[in-house]
């Protein structure tokens, strides 16, 4: 209960991890405690922890949390270790910035099309962003 509650001193990463798999607890308040310790971090924490190599459930864990918070999602899809997964998921709730991020990872794109079908099914994206990874599917020959 006092490393949850971050008196215990450990790196930024590492607190995040732990928080994270303090979330598949077998007590119910630890969980709980977990949870919302998880999803009220200080700007200054998850800002940084978004930013380094920490494993994908982790980050898409923190995207869910923080889903509304656009400079953390914007942050967090520049990271390497975000899985495919969480581009897609991220991809059906992004605003039109964020979708333009998602829609001009051509790499992702093509290694998971599911995430073309998650930008046409946003209603927050453009119709230029649908058109563009739709054109780009037909280029690449992603069958959609």
């Amino acid at each position: 209960m006092l490393a949850i509650k971050g008196t215990v001193p450990l790196k930024p990463s590492d607190y995040v991890i732990f928080l994270y798999q303090m979330l598949f607890d077998e007590s119910e308040e630890i969980r709980d405690l977990a949870s919302k310790t998880i999803s009220t971090l200080p700007e200054k924490i998850i800002m940084t922890v978004i930013t380094q190599p920490i494993p994908s459930e982790v980050l898409h864990r923190l995207a869910l949390e923080y889903r509304s918070d656009r400079s953390v999602i914007e942050k967090l899809l520049m990271n390497n270790m975000v899985a495919d997964e969480t581009f897609e998921m991220v991809a059906t709730f992004a605003d039109e910035r964020l979708v333009d991020i998602i829609a001009r990872n051509q790499v992702r794109i093509l290694r998971y099309p599911k995430i073309i079908k998650a930008i046409y099914d946003n209603p927050n994206s453009s119709a230029s962003q649908k058109s563009m990874v739709i054109e780009f599917a037909q280029r690449s020959g992603i069958d959609m």
